[in-house]
């Protein structure tokens, strides 16, 4: 890379870098580092993706914002396609004749009515482990993919990859509070369906008691008061865990 080309690189990367800090959620943080992914290789088009577990698949979740309806619901699988071997190897590669290369998804391409005929792809690692690809898909006038492309495509796939890893933690983290409180809800519930079918039966006992004390021989009133002490005892502990509640 020339002197020239270095330093306009570098003020793209300035000028990014401020985009990216100024951009706080995630979808417009993502749209940012695909446009300046096609902006700093020359690309077309580049799009993130990220592992999902559920379908075992890489899927969208940035790309150029005029086709990304089309291309959000298409699973990319981890064999049979670029981008899962980039995720799986966690290494970048670059194809510059990718017209007729078996190894590119062709998936993608029939659905945007497209052709992919160049293509470069770095991972997105977060404590060396993948979390997804960064893609660059063509280059303005068929120049081929060079090594600076491949570091300015990982700097910014660094960047999402800290992004989208902290998105994902604080979501879980929302998720698991929201699955305590839930659980509080139901204990609570549960504790105060308890308690209001306990105290019927309860006021009967009490009700019992206080007859048969009059009612009682000498020596059948220890066992009456104590049937009525208990009772009580019981009452007044459902009385203080309403109360907690």
């Amino acid at each position: 890379m020339n002197q020239d080309n270095y330093t306009r690189r570098m003020a793209n990367f300035i000028e990014i870098s401020r985009k990216l800090s100024t951009s706080i959620e995630l979808g417009s943080f993502l749209q940012e580092v695909v446009k300046a992914a096609s902006s700093l290789v020359g690309a077309d088009e580049s799009s993130i993706l990220v592992y999902q577990e559920s379908t075992r698949s890489l899927r969208f979740i940035a790309g150029p914002w005029y086709e990304f309806d089309l291309m959000e619901p298409i699973p990319i699988p981890l064999e049979g396609s670029i981008a899962g071997w980039v995720y799986t190897h966690a290494q970048p590669l670059v194809i510059d004749n990718a017209t007729h290369d078996g190894r590119v998804f062709r998936g993608v391409d029939r659905a945007l009515n497209f052709e992919t005929g160049a293509l470069m792809a770095v991972p997105l690692i977060y404590k060396n482990q993948p979390l997804g690809v960064l893609e660059a898909v063509n280059q303005k006038g068929g120049q081929n993919y060079t090594s600076e492309d491949v570091t300015a495509l990982e700097i910014l796939a660094s960047q999402a990859a800290l992004v989208i890893k902290n998105s994902q933690m604080l979501k879980k983290m929302r998720m698991e509070y929201e699955e305590a409180v839930e659980r509080d809800r139901l204990k609570t519930d549960l504790i105060h369906k308890l308690v209001s079918e306990l105290h019927a039966p309860l006021g009967q006992i009490l009700g019992y008691a206080s007859l048969l004390r009059q009612k009682a021989r000498p020596e059948q009133s220890a066992d009456v008061d104590a049937i009525a002490t208990n009772a009580e005892m019981i009452k007044d502990m459902l009385d203080a865990v309403e109360e907690r509640e």
